[in-house]
């Protein structure tokens, strides 16, 4: 688990994401984001593999790998020393905070793997 601190108000978070070894079925949950409010409340964000998350940042160039993603948020092809291509890919997961938490500062935000084949990576964090 990683806790990243944040002591602000936000009404949308976006998570900027990836993952390695993905070798786990589409729709499996590899993580979670918990997001912890003043007063003690919290919201836990699913982050569910072939939807919103890459399944493997480096893969075969393939229109399968990306198939199903919601949002890719950044693309770079590759050619690796054997000459064949891949591709590095990120998966953006935007969360919009639940009407009832609007008002209160988003204390820190805890980063949880499913501990499960698939490594989940997480770049960056942007809140609105």
């Amino acid at each position: 688990m990683r806790r990243i601190v944040t002591n602000q108000p936000c009404r949308t978070i976006h998570f900027l994401h990836s993952c390695g070894y993905g070798r786990e079925e589409h729709g499996e949950e590899v993580a979670r984001y918990v997001i912890h409010f003043e007063g003690g409340t919290s919201e836990e964000v699913p982050v569910i593999i072939g939807k919103d998350m890459v399944v493997d940042w480096l893969h075969q160039a393939t229109p399968q790998h990306l198939s199903g993603i919601e949002h890719i948020a950044w693309r770079q092809p590759f050619r690796k020393s054997d000459g064949s291509t891949g591709e590095l890919a990120l998966s953006r997961q935007t969360w919009e905070i639940k009407l009832e938490n609007r008002d209160k500062i988003v204390t820190h935000i805890d980063f949880i793997s499913a501990e499960k084949l698939a490594a989940p990576a997480l770049v960056a964090i942007t809140v609105e």
